[in-house]
């Protein structure tokens, strides 16, 4: 996505943005994507305008964020059944414009993001655990190694979603 947003971007400046918007999640004051932009000027020697960078690339992550007919089905169901949450360590504000963008944020009872809490996984998934009431706590993740290994560690029944070449289980 960082292609889409600069030109000719220097080699490893996609990685760089996605660090330093992880880095500063768990700070609450300041946007992560401006974060991550600046990481990518400091450390690239590239001149950028952090905000309007960091809101072309929100644009674009949300406009290539896909939710099929089936997943909201799946959502619909299961919120019928029991109760429904979102974990992640997105920046608040372009989660929620992915939510409504897609017109399913009414379809979680609690949505838990870092930016929101100021902490980040895998202390976020300690806080949902320590917050959300529930019997069970089932969390869907699609990275083995930031996802699934912390949340069983807390007693998640986790289930893994092998986008990133996990392991089977």
């Amino acid at each position: 996505l960082f292609k889409r947003v600069v030109t000719d971007p220097p080699a490893g400046a996609n990685k760089t943005f996605r660090r330093g918007v992880v880095e500063s999640l768990d700070d609450t004051e300041r946007g992560s994507y401006v974060a991550g932009v600046n990481q990518v000027k400091a450390e690239h020697d590239i001149t950028l305008n952090p905000i309007k960078a960091a809101e072309a690339y929100a644009t674009e992550e949300r406009l290539a964020t896909k939710v099929s007919d089936r997943t909201k089905k799946m959502l619909q169901s299961l919120r019928k059944q029991t109760h429904v949450g979102i974990l992640s360590n997105g920046d608040p504000e372009v989660q929620h414009q992915k939510l409504a963008h897609h017109s399913i944020e009414q379809l979680f009872d609690h949505i838990i993001l870092s930016g929101d809490i100021g902490v980040a996984k895998p202390e976020l998934f300690r806080s949902a655990f320590n917050t959300v009431d529930a019997d069970e706590h089932i969390y869907v993740g699609d990275d083995y190694q930031s996802d699934i290994i912390p949340t069983r560690e807390l007693g998640f029944t986790a289930v893994h979603v092998r986008n990133d070449g996990g392991p089977r289980i």
